[in-house]
């Protein structure tokens, strides 16, 4: 008959892999999810240099009209 300590330590293993596996899906979550916030900061912030780019366009068009 096993004792409750042999039990666990054959548990143990089983318990060690899911922990790992675990600890990678965060891990790959984590890494997806820092690379899409710097992919839309990134996206953002070309946006708004266009954007500035565009109303520096049309002011100086506005003014060669007048």
């Amino acid at each position: 008959m096993e004792t409750e300590y042999e039990t666990m330590m054959e548990a143990q293993p089983k318990a060690a892999k899911w922990k790992i596996f675990a600890l990678i899906l965060v891990a790959l979550i984590v890494t997806q999810a820092l690379a899409f916030f710097a992919l839309y900061s990134n996206a953002q912030f070309r946006y708004n240099k266009l954007e500035s780019e565009y109303e520096e366009y049309m002011a100086s068009y506005e003014k060669l009209r007048t």
